[in-house]
């Protein structure tokens, strides 16, 4: 909304500084300090819902920036577009164009980031974070039928992956024509 001034730079600067945290040290800081050293949360293995906090937080830290750098971009540049004077123009309040037209325009650009975001998070982000955390999953399987060289299985979550890709793509491309008509395949 406020393009090029503080806040936007400020959401640059710190998605900059949160895109480049590798998500190991970044589990492995907040292990140490969140668990190890506060013991506010536990942190390996899993035994209640308070141990999906620390991995959750990880892989969102990983997610965000991406998001709020592609939501930043298409709200600013669907607020220069000529529509958006028009229907300030025919009498629509700017918080109804926001909220009815820019945010809607801008939602397909970051519904394909999301896509890809998720993909790239379910085929490696999640493999580490679940191995860092020991926590039980698809990707500790894979870790381990790695180590132990247990290639059926890392040939069904490889197949499993794959599936997960299309089927992610998939749904990308329906929820992008269910948000913009015009987007007719």
């Amino acid at each position: 909304m406020r393009s090029g001034r503080w806040p936007d730079r400020l959401a640059l600067h710190v998605a900059s500084v949160l895109v480049s945290l590798p998500n190991v040290w970044l589990a492995l800081v907040l292990i140490f300090l969140v668990s190890a050293k506060a013991g506010w949360l536990p942190a390996i293995g899993y035994q209640g819902p308070s141990y999906a906090i620390l991995p959750a937080i990880v892989l969102a830290i990983e997610l965000a920036p991406t998001l709020i750098r592609s939501i930043s971009v298409s709200v600013s540049g669907n607020l220069i577009e000529p529509y958006v004077s028009q229907g300030e123009i025919r009498g629509l309040s700017r918080s109804r164009m926001i909220v009815a037209h820019v945010l809607r325009n801008s939602s397909i650009p970051v519904l394909n980031v999301l896509g890809i975001q998720a993909i790239g998070l379910l085929l490696g982000g999640l493999f580490v974070v679940e191995y860092v955390f020991n926590y039980p999953g698809v990707g500790l399987l894979m870790i381990n039928a790695v180590f132990q060289r247990d290639f059926p299985v890392i040939q069904a979550i490889a197949t499993l992956a794959c599936a997960a890709l299309v089927m992610v793509n998939i749904l990308v491309d329906f929820a992008a024509m269910a948000i913009d008509r015009r987007l007719q395949y």
